[in-house]
């Protein structure tokens, strides 16, 4: 267990400091972890949204998106 946790701390330690713009989430669209460039270029700043939907945190995305979510879990690239 306590491997694993190290493990999960690295990955979002990479994850929050890496220079690109990286948002992960789950098969919901839930956020996983942000990099802090994804932070700035979308406005969020400190915000917690781990956990939250991105079509919740940012509605404005759901028409562009939902159709590519889809494709996704289809199994589509």
């Amino acid at each position: 267990a306590e491997e694993a946790s190290s493990s999960r701390q690295l990955a979002q330690a990479l994850i929050a400091y890496t220079p690109a713009a990286i948002a992960v989430v789950d098969r919901d669209i839930r956020f996983l972890g942000l990099s802090d460039r994804w932070r700035r270029e979308y406005g969020l700043g400190d915000r917690e949204v781990i956990g939250e939907r991105l079509y919740d945190v940012m509605p404005e995305t759901e028409a562009l998106w939902c159709e590519v979510h889809a494709r996704c879990l289809a199994g589509e690239t």
